[in-house]
């Protein structure tokens, strides 16, 4: 390979340890002076040793036992260098203490411990008159010289270094977040399709998911919309999926103010439960099931008056509920699964719908028992389910102004005319606003009927 600028560059800033190379130039310049035995065979020893750590830590990724191992070399260097010109060895024990603030907090106490004891060695060494090292005025600026030279160059390559990983590291951290916006939304749009009661402890918690369910108490909920298969056939699939989508985007957000399971949409039809939630009452769930059926049942009310306004007459809803004990939880497979429930309480919620007729919530005995103390209900009779050999007891859930609570509710509606007020819902501060549109509307009534 041809040596180029930026080839040299390019290995330069692979360097892990530049105090090497400062270590290498000094030891292979003293070997070559005429020194005695001891200092010779040490430098050469020294020499070697250092061209090992200086190929071996370019090549390999930066790891512990180099850091050690070239303080180690720069110690022995510095036990070597005993003469009466101490500019190297300054500069030596620079890059030593400049490499302790990088390696592993634990090696620091332990290669300190060394370092001061080597220190001792030499400063006892130097009343030893054999092992000093006489330089000339010449070697002496030789030895400062390439010592200032390589360890500025030492410093640079290290600042260089130091510089790129932190831009490594800047643009590691813009890709994570990047990444993590990215995994946000499509977790947000992903959530979108499956229950809260699902998503929500795998976000949160990272629990583990598994195909397994357990057996409770549930009040199911089925509803369709009765006339959308006649509609189907006499609209284009533009407006009909605008009706459908509007239709579930407002039975979407009451589901979820009661605080319901919303397994599925089938068709035209939805399908949500209560009671899946570890901290379930049975009555309260079946409570609140009915409060969601009722508001349903207005909604499709203020529905159906838009609708009408672009030419879609007819549609209406019935839902059916029942209480009993199912299956609920993941079922599938380790590769794909789903979460939803199975059992015959959950078909005869669904015959039950079937059966209601248009604007009609037909619940079952079970469901009954638990909210006939709160709810006006109407028994139907005795009903031959589709698919059920045995005849049920069936209520119809009356809306409230049809029975005991009509303090709470007012709903009529005429052509043109729909007034729904829920004094459940309505707050204190809201009553200036409602007043304030209901005398607009008269003000309107009283000049489109003179």
């Amino acid at each position: 390979m041809t040596l180029s600028i930026p080839n040299f560059l390019t290995a330069l800033r692979k360097i892990r340890y530049p105090e090497l190379v400062l270590l290498l130039a000094l030891s292979s310049y003293f070997a070559s002076l005429s020194l005695n035995k001891v200092h010779l065979f040490g430098f050469i020893g020294l020499t070697i040793f250092s061209l090992i750590l200086f190929v071996i830590s370019t090549i390999k990724s930066r790891n512990i036992i180099f850091d050690t191992l070239s303080l180690l070399a720069m110690a022995v260097c510095l036990g070597l260098l005993q003469f009466y010109n101490y500019m190297p060895s300054a500069y030596l024990w620079l890059m030593f203490c400049y490499r302790l603030f990088l390696i592993n907090k634990k090696f620091i106490l332990p290669l300190f411990i060394a370092s001061v004891a080597l220190i001792g060695f030499i400063l006892l060494s130097l009343y030893n008159q054999d092992f000093l090292m006489v330089l000339s005025t010449d070697e002496r600026k030789i030895a400062d010289n390439i010592a200032v030279s390589f360890t500025t160059l030492a410093i640079f390559q290290q600042m260089w270094y130091l510089i790129n990983r932190i831009q490594s590291y800047k643009n590691k951290f813009v890709e994570q977040n990047s990444r993590l916006t990215t995994f946000v939304s499509v977790t947000n749009k992903l959530t979108r399709f499956l229950p809260p009661q699902v998503w929500q402890p795998i976000v949160k918690t990272n629990s583990t998911v598994q195909v397994i369910n357990q057996r409770r108490k549930l009040t199911i909920f089925f509803s369709d919309i009765v006339g959308f298969t006649e509609l189907s056939d006499k609209i284009s699939p533009d407006h009909l999926a605008n009706i459908l989508n509007t239709y579930f985007d407002s039975m979407t957000k009451i589901t979820k103010k009661y605080g319901a399971t919303l397994d599925k949409f089938i068709g035209d039809g939805l399908l949500c439960f209560f009671g899946d939630e570890a901290n379930s009452n049975e009555r309260n769930d079946a409570l609140r099931c009915i409060a969601m059926a009722i508001e349903m049942r207005r909604e499709m009310q203020v529905l159906r008056q838009q609708w009408r306004l672009l030419g879609f007459d007819g549609l209406q809803i019935r839902m059916g509920i029942n209480t009993g004990y199912c299956y609920v939880g993941n079922f599938g497979s380790s590769n794909r699964m789903t979460y939803t429930l199975i059992g015959k309480e959950a078909n005869f919620a669904s015959r039950l719908e079937s059966a209601a007729k248009p604007n009609q919530i037909l619940i079952s005995e079970s469901t009954y028992n638990l909210i006939s103390h709160k709810h006006t209900c109407r028994m139907v009779g005795q009903v031959r389910l589709k698919g059920l050999q045995q005849v049920a007891n069936v209520w119809e859930v009356l809306d409230p102004q049809q029975g005991d609570n009509n303090d709470k509710w007012v709903d009529y509606q005429l052509d043109g005319f729909n007034l729904h007020l829920n004094f459940n819902d309505i707050r204190n501060y809201d009553k200036r606003t409602i007043i304030n549109h209901l005398n607009h509307a008269l003000d309107l009534v009283d000049k489109k009927m003179d």
